[in-house]
């Protein structure tokens, strides 16, 4: 095959050449696939950093809810889990001056998982973890209290829970 025959698309034989060949569609299929990855890469990563950040107002929001709490004269809480969350959202929200902090909480994160009646109130974190209230005991510890949510795999316990302090 001369240049020319190259040049303007004709075969060795004489005929035109048409369409691609199978290695340049795989070729093309494989760079769109590589570029499919790294877009659902840094877009899950993305996503991830912005639940961990609603996470972070969130328990934030639920600490400064519970000092003003204490502050109001309430008993201080004594048991761990779910369940002192409820109760802490559920007094906060008889009280006029912490109904607006309640209010200020993301709404997509307070779940009334009861009745209007007998509201239960559930507050999620940002990857729909019920967050905890932790109770410490021990003699001696920097806090007595803290907020935890079980983070991006919602197991308690992990190296990316995110609480209400820097640990």
């Amino acid at each position: 095959m001369d240049r020319w025959m190259v040049a303007n698309g004709r075969t060795a034989t004489g005929g035109r050449r048409r369409g691609f060949t199978l290695i340049e569609i795989m070729v093309v299929i494989g760079i769109i696939v590589v570029l499919v990855a790294v877009v659902i890469a840094v877009g899950s990563s993305v996503k991830t950093k912005g639940q961990v950040s609603q996470t972070k107002i969130i328990l934030k929001g639920l600490t400064a809810i519970y000092e003003s709490y204490l502050l109001e004269g309430a008993t201080a809480q004594t048991t761990t889990g779910a369940g002192p969350v409820n109760t802490l959202i559920t007094n906060a929200l008889q009280m006029p001056a912490l109904k607006r902090a309640v209010s200020a909480l993301p709404q997509s994160a307070i779940q009334n998982t009861g009745t209007l009646a007998a509201p239960v109130y559930q507050v999620n974190d940002g990857f729909g973890n019920a967050i905890q209230f932790v109770y410490v005991s021990t003699a001696g510890a920097t806090r007595s209290w803290y907020f935890q949510s079980a983070g991006p795999n919602g197991s308690m316990g992990d190296a990316d829970d995110i609480y209400s302090y820097d640990p």
